[in-house]
């Protein structure tokens, strides 16, 4: 029993870590598109 919640928990860590990844991404990704919208008014 103890050996099958070791096997568990790694599976879950992986899909935690790729969760805050994509949060991260859509994070830099907003960021990223605020800086080009603000470029781009200022050109203007």
């Amino acid at each position: 029993m103890h050996t099958k919640q070791v096997l568990k928990q790694p599976r879950l860590t992986i899909f935690s870590w790729l969760d805050s990844i994509l949060q991260l991404k859509c994070y830099i990704c907003g960021i990223r598109m605020a800086f080009d919208l603000a470029l781009k008014l200022s050109l203007i």
